[in-house]
Protein backbone atom coordinates (compact mmCIF):
# COMPACT_ATOMS: atom_id res chain seq x y z
CA UNK A 1 0.00 0.00 0.00
CA UNK A 2 0.99 3.61 -0.64
CA UNK A 3 -0.73 5.45 2.00
CA UNK A 4 -0.30 9.20 2.92
CA UNK A 5 -1.79 10.29 6.03
CA UNK A 6 -2.48 13.90 6.61
CA UNK A 7 -2.50 16.33 9.75
CA UNK A 8 -2.41 19.47 8.24
CA UNK A 9 -4.67 21.03 5.44
CA UNK A 10 -2.57 21.36 2.11
CA UNK A 11 -3.52 22.60 -1.51
CA UNK A 12 -2.68 21.57 -4.92
CA UNK A 13 -1.44 18.77 -6.58
CA UNK A 14 1.96 16.55 -6.36
CA UNK A 15 3.74 13.97 -7.56
CA UNK A 16 6.16 11.36 -5.71
CA UNK A 17 8.52 9.03 -7.79
CA UNK A 18 9.29 5.54 -6.33
CA UNK A 19 12.54 3.20 -7.56
CA UNK A 20 12.91 -0.31 -6.98
CA UNK A 21 16.32 -2.35 -7.64
CA UNK A 22 15.97 -5.86 -9.25
CA UNK A 23 13.94 -8.65 -7.24
CA UNK A 24 13.18 -5.88 -5.05
CA UNK A 25 9.27 -6.51 -3.47
CA UNK A 26 6.83 -3.71 -2.02
CA UNK A 27 3.97 -4.90 0.03
CA UNK A 28 0.28 -3.70 0.59
CA UNK A 29 -1.35 -3.23 3.76
CA UNK A 30 -4.13 -2.31 5.43
CA UNK A 31 -5.79 1.38 5.02
CA UNK A 32 -6.55 2.91 8.81
CA UNK A 33 -6.48 6.86 10.14
CA UNK A 34 -3.20 5.50 11.98
CA UNK A 35 -0.78 3.89 10.07
CA UNK A 36 -0.12 0.10 11.35
CA UNK A 37 3.40 -1.19 10.91
CA UNK A 38 4.42 -5.04 9.99
CA UNK A 39 3.77 -7.22 12.47
CA UNK A 40 6.59 -7.37 15.19
CA UNK A 41 7.94 -3.86 14.37
CA UNK A 42 6.82 -0.93 16.43
CA UNK A 43 7.20 2.54 16.04
CA UNK A 44 10.16 4.17 17.08
CA UNK A 45 10.05 7.00 19.78
CA UNK A 46 9.67 10.03 18.30
CA UNK A 47 8.37 8.72 15.27
CA UNK A 48 4.58 10.45 14.81
CA UNK A 49 2.31 9.07 12.18
CA UNK A 50 0.07 11.24 10.21
CA UNK A 51 -4.29 10.79 10.95
CA UNK A 52 -5.28 10.79 7.55
CA UNK A 53 -5.24 8.71 4.80
CA UNK A 54 -4.13 10.78 1.50
CA UNK A 55 -3.36 8.03 -0.82
CA UNK A 56 -3.62 4.32 -0.74
CA UNK A 57 -2.14 1.84 -3.04
CA UNK A 58 -4.55 -1.27 -2.56
CA UNK A 59 -3.32 -4.57 -4.41
CA UNK A 60 -6.94 -6.76 -3.21
CA UNK A 61 -8.55 -5.85 -6.29
CA UNK A 62 -5.55 -5.93 -8.97
CA UNK A 63 -5.17 -8.97 -10.94
CA UNK A 64 -2.09 -11.11 -10.49
CA UNK A 65 0.78 -10.18 -13.28
CA UNK A 66 -0.56 -6.87 -13.90
CA UNK A 67 0.61 -3.78 -12.91
CA UNK A 68 -1.66 -2.03 -10.70
CA UNK A 69 -3.31 1.40 -12.72
CA UNK A 70 -3.68 3.24 -9.93
CA UNK A 71 0.17 4.46 -10.24
CA UNK A 72 2.49 4.64 -13.73
CA UNK A 73 5.32 2.54 -14.37
CA UNK A 74 7.74 5.08 -16.19
CA UNK A 75 11.00 1.99 -16.50
CA UNK A 76 11.58 -1.35 -16.01
CA UNK A 77 9.72 -4.31 -14.57
CA UNK A 78 6.78 -4.98 -12.05
CA UNK A 79 4.04 -7.33 -11.62
CA UNK A 80 1.81 -7.90 -9.06
CA UNK A 81 2.79 -11.58 -7.03
CA UNK A 82 1.85 -13.64 -4.59
CA UNK A 83 4.68 -14.48 -1.62
CA UNK A 84 3.80 -15.63 1.48
CA UNK A 85 0.18 -15.59 0.90
CA UNK A 86 0.48 -11.96 0.92
CA UNK A 87 0.00 -9.30 -2.38
CA UNK A 88 3.29 -7.27 -3.60
CA UNK A 89 4.75 -5.82 -6.09
CA UNK A 90 7.60 -7.58 -7.61
CA UNK A 91 10.53 -5.55 -9.78
CA UNK A 92 12.39 -8.00 -11.86
CA UNK A 93 14.66 -5.02 -13.04
CA UNK A 94 15.52 -2.27 -11.94
CA UNK A 95 11.95 0.02 -11.97
CA UNK A 96 10.78 2.96 -12.07
CA UNK A 97 6.76 4.22 -11.07
CA UNK A 98 5.21 7.38 -10.49
CA UNK A 99 2.59 8.65 -7.90
CA UNK A 100 0.36 11.27 -8.56
CA UNK A 101 -1.21 12.70 -5.30
CA UNK A 102 -4.29 14.27 -4.93
CA UNK A 103 -3.20 17.15 -3.41
CA UNK A 104 0.16 18.91 -1.61
CA UNK A 105 1.26 17.59 1.09
CA UNK A 106 0.54 19.35 4.21
CA UNK A 107 3.44 20.75 6.63
CA UNK A 108 4.53 16.75 8.07
CA UNK A 109 4.14 13.79 6.37
CA UNK A 110 5.77 10.45 6.91
CA UNK A 111 6.49 8.03 3.42
CA UNK A 112 6.68 4.60 5.07
CA UNK A 113 7.40 1.58 2.61
CA UNK A 114 7.67 -2.42 4.02
CA UNK A 115 9.48 -4.24 1.40
CA UNK A 116 11.52 -6.90 1.13
CA UNK A 117 15.13 -6.07 0.04
CA UNK A 118 16.82 -8.07 -2.70
CA UNK A 119 19.78 -10.60 -1.44
CA UNK A 120 22.80 -9.24 -3.42
CA UNK A 121 24.15 -6.74 -6.04
CA UNK A 122 24.92 -3.16 -5.68
CA UNK A 123 22.04 -0.67 -6.53
CA UNK A 124 19.81 0.42 -3.95
CA UNK A 125 16.84 -1.21 -2.91
CA UNK A 126 14.51 1.59 -2.76
CA UNK A 127 14.79 6.05 -3.32
CA UNK A 128 12.13 8.23 -3.89
CA UNK A 129 11.77 12.30 -4.87
CA UNK A 130 8.86 13.96 -4.83
CA UNK A 131 8.81 14.82 -8.76
CA UNK A 132 8.59 13.47 -12.03
CA UNK A 133 11.71 12.19 -12.77
CA UNK A 134 15.34 11.89 -10.45
CA UNK A 135 16.52 15.82 -10.17
CA UNK A 136 18.62 15.82 -7.21
CA UNK A 137 18.47 20.02 -7.72
CA UNK A 138 18.55 22.47 -4.94
CA UNK A 139 15.17 22.35 -4.35
CA UNK A 140 14.19 18.30 -4.38
CA UNK A 141 16.04 16.08 -2.42
CA UNK A 142 16.42 12.40 -3.42
CA UNK A 143 16.61 9.56 -0.46
CA UNK A 144 18.57 6.27 -1.24
CA UNK A 145 18.33 3.23 1.33
CA UNK A 146 20.38 0.37 0.30
CA UNK A 147 20.18 -3.16 2.80
CA UNK A 148 23.77 -3.90 2.44
CA UNK A 149 24.99 -0.90 1.21
CA UNK A 150 24.68 2.59 1.99
CA UNK A 151 21.85 5.72 3.13
CA UNK A 152 22.25 8.90 1.08
CA UNK A 153 20.45 12.45 0.58
CA UNK A 154 21.13 13.79 -3.15
CA UNK A 155 20.18 17.35 -3.34
CA UNK A 156 17.85 19.69 -1.41
CA UNK A 157 20.05 22.73 -0.93
CA UNK A 158 23.06 21.09 0.55
CA UNK A 159 25.90 18.31 0.54
CA UNK A 160 25.12 14.85 -0.22
CA UNK A 161 24.98 13.11 2.55
CA UNK A 162 25.55 9.17 3.05
CA UNK A 163 26.25 6.66 5.88
CA UNK A 164 26.98 3.23 5.95
CA UNK A 165 23.58 0.76 6.88
CA UNK A 166 24.31 -0.38 10.29
CA UNK A 167 26.13 -3.94 10.74
CA UNK A 168 23.03 -5.01 12.82
CA UNK A 169 20.93 -4.60 9.78
CA UNK A 170 22.96 -5.29 7.27
CA UNK A 171 23.31 -8.91 8.06
CA UNK A 172 19.89 -9.40 8.85
CA UNK A 173 17.66 -7.42 5.82
CA UNK A 174 18.03 -8.91 2.72
CA UNK A 175 14.57 -10.63 1.76
CA UNK A 176 13.27 -10.36 4.70
CA UNK A 177 9.95 -7.67 5.22
CA UNK A 178 11.38 -4.82 6.18
CA UNK A 179 9.49 -1.63 7.35
CA UNK A 180 11.17 2.05 6.21
CA UNK A 181 10.00 5.19 7.48
CA UNK A 182 10.83 8.97 6.08
CA UNK A 183 9.38 10.97 8.68
CA UNK A 184 9.08 14.88 7.43
CA UNK A 185 8.56 17.55 10.59
CA UNK A 186 8.72 21.00 9.89
CA UNK A 187 12.66 21.81 9.98
CA UNK A 188 13.66 18.10 9.87
CA UNK A 189 13.59 14.71 8.69
CA UNK A 190 14.13 11.57 10.05
CA UNK A 191 14.88 7.87 8.38
CA UNK A 192 14.34 4.36 10.31
CA UNK A 193 14.21 1.22 9.79
CA UNK A 194 12.38 -1.41 11.46
CA UNK A 195 11.81 1.43 14.04
CA UNK A 196 15.88 2.07 14.33
CA UNK A 197 16.55 5.42 13.58
CA UNK A 198 19.46 6.36 11.08
CA UNK A 199 20.06 9.99 11.19
CA UNK A 200 18.19 13.12 11.27
CA UNK A 201 19.20 16.00 9.20
CA UNK A 202 19.20 19.58 10.32
CA UNK A 203 19.06 23.14 9.00
CA UNK A 204 22.14 23.97 7.14
CA UNK A 205 22.44 27.07 9.15
CA UNK A 206 22.26 25.31 12.58
CA UNK A 207 24.47 22.52 11.08
CA UNK A 208 27.85 25.41 10.49
CA UNK A 209 27.24 27.53 13.65
CA UNK A 210 26.88 24.57 15.75
CA UNK A 211 30.33 23.90 14.53
CA UNK A 212 31.31 26.51 16.89
CA UNK A 213 29.83 24.69 19.95
CA UNK A 214 32.16 23.63 22.87
CA UNK A 215 29.78 20.94 24.59
CA UNK A 216 27.98 17.88 24.10
CA UNK A 217 25.05 18.91 25.56
CA UNK A 218 24.47 21.79 23.22
CA UNK A 219 24.05 19.56 20.32
CA UNK A 220 21.61 17.45 22.51
CA UNK A 221 19.70 20.53 23.25
CA UNK A 222 19.69 21.80 20.04
CA UNK A 223 18.19 18.72 18.61
CA UNK A 224 15.45 18.42 21.15
CA UNK A 225 14.45 22.08 20.26
CA UNK A 226 14.09 21.79 16.36
CA UNK A 227 11.79 18.93 17.22
CA UNK A 228 9.85 20.87 20.08
CA UNK A 229 9.70 23.95 17.59
CA UNK A 230 8.13 21.77 15.07
CA UNK A 231 5.56 20.38 17.72
CA UNK A 232 4.90 23.77 18.51
CA UNK A 233 4.11 24.38 14.93
CA UNK A 234 7.41 27.30 15.32
CA UNK A 235 6.19 28.63 18.32
CA UNK A 236 8.35 29.54 21.14
CA UNK A 237 9.56 26.45 23.36
CA UNK A 238 9.27 26.72 27.11
CA UNK A 239 12.65 24.98 28.30
CA UNK A 240 11.17 23.10 31.39
CA UNK A 241 13.74 20.93 33.22
CA UNK A 242 11.35 17.81 32.02
CA UNK A 243 12.59 19.10 28.52
CA UNK A 244 15.97 19.20 29.99
CA UNK A 245 16.05 15.22 31.15
CA UNK A 246 14.69 14.18 27.78
CA UNK A 247 17.94 14.68 26.54
CA UNK A 248 19.49 13.67 30.18
CA UNK A 249 20.83 17.42 30.47
CA UNK A 250 21.12 18.24 33.87
CA UNK A 251 19.75 22.03 35.14
CA UNK A 252 23.50 23.59 35.10
CA UNK A 253 24.05 22.05 31.68
CA UNK A 254 20.53 23.09 30.06
CA UNK A 255 21.56 26.79 31.60
CA UNK A 256 25.30 26.38 29.51
CA UNK A 257 23.68 24.90 26.66
CA UNK A 258 21.28 27.63 26.13
CA UNK A 259 23.39 30.35 26.61
CA UNK A 260 25.59 28.63 24.05
CA UNK A 261 22.79 28.54 21.56
CA UNK A 262 22.43 32.23 22.35
CA UNK A 263 26.18 33.03 21.67
CA UNK A 264 25.68 30.97 18.41
CA UNK A 265 22.58 33.33 17.47
CA UNK A 266 20.47 30.31 16.70
CA UNK A 267 17.67 31.27 19.43
CA UNK A 268 16.68 34.22 21.85
CA UNK A 269 15.25 33.92 24.86
CA UNK A 270 12.91 35.48 27.26
CA UNK A 271 13.38 34.71 30.90
CA UNK A 272 11.21 35.69 34.06
CA UNK A 273 12.11 35.26 37.72
CA UNK A 274 10.91 31.42 38.97
CA UNK A 275 9.35 30.79 35.38
CA UNK A 276 11.03 27.87 32.62
CA UNK A 277 12.59 30.24 30.11
CA UNK A 278 11.00 30.65 26.60
CA UNK A 279 12.86 29.92 23.41
CA UNK A 280 12.09 31.59 20.08
CA UNK A 281 14.57 29.21 16.82
CA UNK A 282 16.20 31.79 14.55
CA UNK A 283 17.45 30.51 10.47
CA UNK A 284 15.15 27.27 10.67
CA UNK A 285 13.76 28.19 6.93
CA UNK A 286 16.94 26.54 5.53
CA UNK A 287 16.74 23.26 3.36
CA UNK A 288 19.61 20.26 3.91
CA UNK A 289 22.39 19.61 6.27
CA UNK A 290 25.45 17.22 5.48
CA UNK A 291 25.38 15.66 8.68
CA UNK A 292 22.09 13.83 8.56
CA UNK A 293 18.89 15.59 7.25
CA UNK A 294 16.14 17.59 5.76
CA UNK A 295 16.12 20.71 7.03
CA UNK A 296 12.26 21.06 5.19
CA UNK A 297 10.80 19.14 3.18
CA UNK A 298 12.35 19.83 -0.54
CA UNK A 299 8.88 22.38 -2.11
CA UNK A 300 8.45 19.41 -4.79
CA UNK A 301 7.13 17.41 -2.33
CA UNK A 302 4.77 19.21 -0.98
CA UNK A 303 5.39 20.01 2.58
CA UNK A 304 3.07 17.83 4.68
CA UNK A 305 1.92 14.89 6.37
CA UNK A 306 2.67 11.02 6.04
CA UNK A 307 3.02 8.94 3.01
CA UNK A 308 3.50 5.10 2.86
CA UNK A 309 4.06 2.37 0.07
CA UNK A 310 3.38 -1.13 1.51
Amino acid sequence: MNRMARRNLGRGAGRILIVGALAACVMPGSVGAQPTPPPGVAYSAGLVPGSRTIFALDLAAEPLGEFPKSVKLLKGNMELVLKDGARMLKATSASEFLITLPEFLPQDFTVEFALVPKLCCSAPDLSFEGTRSINQDVASAHLLWHATGYLSVIGGGGDTYESPMPETLRATLPGVLTHVVADFQGTTVKLYTNGQRHYTLVPREWELRLLGAKHIGTYRLAIELLYLHWCNKAKPVTLSGKTAKAVKLPARSKSRALVELERLGLVSVARQPRRSPRVTLLHTQTQKSRTGSIARPPSSIPTASSISLW
